[in-house]
């Protein structure tokens, strides 16, 4: 995280705990607040990856917060309308986004949002969906998560061991090894490993991600809204350029009930990729800016308490 977004952080903790952000709610409190997140777990389910990991406690407390504070949980196709003013006399919002398309968002967070009636929009990765990219942090995560030691064969270094004893153990070798993501021999050693360990790539996708049979009936629950991040995790012209591969992608897996691209392309989505996204200005674009203020991303390791305020109070602000 840089300084920047550090420094916001320890600004909004401060206010939190000293009291002051009470008195400074009728001023800066803003409109509402949108929840961009990715995986959601249980508690007791291991991750070497938190920063995108919500747990399911975590989110019932922020849904809980939102409810008993008097907040609209709504669909993001109202944050617009909302911004702009011309729901004059509404109440704080609460909008849900979950990025990439992972399984536990139908396991583990449907039901939650159920609970809550809580609308949300889900970003599915097609190339993901289609089993036509793998996700090698993900295949390096499940490697490490059912082994105490791997070893990677380097075609100049040689072989290079990561040790998994521990959770502690396991979460640094996963940080080693992602910092190796896009060396060209790196793909067919993890392959390699997880032949070795009797782990199929196919079955770790299976069980990270959605299916298009999945996101279908995914899209014809009435609380989601499926939109498209992207065909690959690409950014710039490349991905770009794809555009329309990855709308024909979703139109044929899952029909016409997708609502939303990804950014930059239409302002809900502008609006959601900006919160918790350290060191970019929101609100760019559209004129909305000036009309939201950033917050960065909060780790899930975090207190649930904690994550609330960020997120449910502090996390996004629209101008009153």
């Amino acid at each position: 995280m840089k300084w920047t977004a550090r420094s916001k952080t320890l600004a909004v903790n401060l206010l939190d705990m000293s009291g002051a952000g009470l008195l400074l709610r009728p001023f800066y409190g803003g409109q509402g607040a949108i929840l961009c997140l990715h995986r959601v777990l249980p508690d007791d389910v291991p991750t070497l990856q938190p920063g995108i990991v919500v747990r399911v406690a975590q989110l019932r407390e922020a849904l809980r917060y939102a409810v008993r504070h008097g907040w609209d949980l709504v669909s993001l196709n109202e944050v617009p309308a909302r911004l702009a003013g011309k729901t004059r006399g509404s109440r704080r919002f609460l909008a849900i986004t979950l990025d990439d398309g992972y399984l536990d968002n139908m396991v583990h967070g449907l039901p939650l949002f159920e609970e809550f009636n809580a609308p949300f929009t889900i970003f599915p990765v097609t190339g993901s969906v289609s089993r036509t990219l793998t996700c090698w942090p993900g295949v390096a995560e499940a490697l490490l998560l059912c082994s105490d030691r791997i070893v990677l064969e380097h075609p100049s270094r040689g072989a290079m061991e990561y040790a998994g004893r521990s959770l502690e153990e396991k979460v640094a070798s996963f940080s080693g090894i992602k910092q190796l993501l896009g060396q060209p021999w790196l793909e067919h050693s993890l392959t390699s490993a997880c032949d070795a360990a009797g782990l199929n790539i196919t079955h770790i996708m299976d069980r990270r991600y959605l299916s298009w049979e999945q996101l279908g009936a995914f899209s014809r629950n009435p609380l989601v809204t499926i939109g498209v991040h992207s065909v690959t995790r690409g950014s710039g012209d490349a991905s770009r350029g794809r555009s329309g591969e990855r709308d024909l992608n979703l139109q044929a897996g899952v029909g016409d009930s997708s609502q939303h691209s990804h950014p930059p392309h239409r302002i809900p989505i502008r609006i959601a990729r900006h919160v918790w996204r350290p060191g970019i200005p929101a609100g760019q674009g559209n004129g909305l800016r000036g009309r939201i203020h950033h917050r960065p991303r909060k780790p899930a390791c975090a207190s649930s308490r904690r994550f609330v305020v960020a997120a449910a109070a502090h996390a996004f602000h629209g101008q009153a």
